[in-house]
């Protein structure tokens, strides 16, 4: 609850908390906030609250001092032993909520803090682009970009620039030998899977992107998912190498301590507006986004300058905040009309100004 201002001498704020439970793109955006607060605030703590699966990300913040770990039921079952457990470490000068839901609105309520910051959400303006293709949203908004607007508040302009995690590539050169991909050339990796099936380009267009880069560059296809996408990974792999391709399915094989190290090996990710396109971009490796149901527009565009998010131009998109569980129209032509051809010339586009 807002009390006071707080000090105005950025040394006099020593503690510091920030509320971002779910999920992993998300929790990835939050990257320049949490380097810009440690560059203002030197001598505050930061402490980050969470989901515990996104613990490995934030040990790669050397901005995160500390973390606090959130289940889906705490609030439910032991609310108060929890927000005991976050004010021990309190008061705290500065709480930011960069979730704004009800379980952060409780938290933010019962935390003993002199001044809370709520990121925008704009969530009438997104549904207004969904439901009626009205676009009121702030120009070039992003949620990253808004997550820094707090800092103005406070009266510190900061750009967005640093949003990497900080990775040892002499661990992904490990992992890579481990899982038996071949160094160089780096790998080309594809994430080709999401929770909300409309999200994903067509499985025959990755492996026809692929059979194009194999032609090009003789690199490996390394294809990346969650355990329950194990058998899909496996099976797309198959495929890709029943003409020939070097393809490795590591869906389900690494966790989210290991899978950054081994991103930073691969030239590129190609995939979907899911994590792992977040992902990629925060350990510094080209990126090509595929947008289907879903728009950069809605605020989740990958970062970083060598990055491209690509849809069609349908008058129809965007027709989910998060992507739905079957087209509305029962066509799916954003996901057909981006062919394998043009996904290759912007791949080939990324990686010549990467110089890999």
């Amino acid at each position: 609850m807002r009390k006071t201002k707080p000090p105005s001498n950025p040394d006099q704020v020593s503690k510091i908390l920030v509320l971002r439970l779910s999920h992993l793109g998300d929790v990835l955006l939050t990257i320049p906030l949490l380097k810009a607060l440690d560059q203002i605030f030197r001598r505050a703590e930061i402490s980050f609250c969470t989901r515990p699966e996104y613990l490995p990300l934030l040990s790669m913040v050397s901005a995160v001092d500390r973390t606090i770990t959130v289940l889906p039921d705490d609030i439910r079952l032991n609310g108060k032993k929890l927000i005991n457990q976050i004010n021990q470490s309190g008061p705290y000068q500065l709480l930011l909520d960069l979730h704004d839901i009800p379980v952060t609105r409780t938290l933010r309520s019962a935390i003993s803090s002199e001044r809370v910051l709520v990121s925008p959400k704009y969530t009438l303006e997104r549904w207004l682009l969904v439901l009626l293709k009205k676009d009121l949203l702030p120009q070039q908004w992003q949620v990253a970009e808004g997550h820094l607007s707090l800092l103005q508040e406070l009266g510190y302009d900061v750009e967005l620039t640093d949003y990497h995690l900080e990775i040892d590539k002499s661990l992904g050169r490990k992992l890579a030998r481990e899982h038996n991909i071949g160094l160089p050339p780096p790998p080309i990796a594809l994430a080709p899977f999401a929770t909300r099936l409309t999200k994903e380009w067509l499985a025959k267009y990755y492996i026809e992107l692929a059979r194009l880069t194999h032609s090009q560059w003789k690199t490996t296809m390394l294809i990346l998912g969650s355990t329950a996408e194990r058998e899909r990974g496996q099976a797309l792999a198959l495929e890709m190498q029943k003409i020939g391709l070097n393809a490795v399915s590591l869906a389900g094989e690494l966790n989210l301590a290991e899978l950054p190290h081994l991103l930073s090996q691969c030239s590129a990710l190609v995939g979907g507006d899911t994590g792992l396109v977040h992902l990629a971009g925060a350990c510094g490796i080209p990126t090509l986004a595929i947008f289907g149901p879903t728009t950069t527009r809605l605020g989740f565009a990958p970062l970083g300058d060598n990055n491209i998010a690509v849809g069609c131009e349908l008058s129809c998109r965007p027709c989910s905040r998060h992507g739905g569980k079957c087209c509305p129209l029962g066509t799916l032509e954003c996901m057909e009309k981006l062919k394998p051809q043009e996904a290759y010339h912007l791949l080939s586009d990324l990686l010549a100004v990467a110089g890999k």
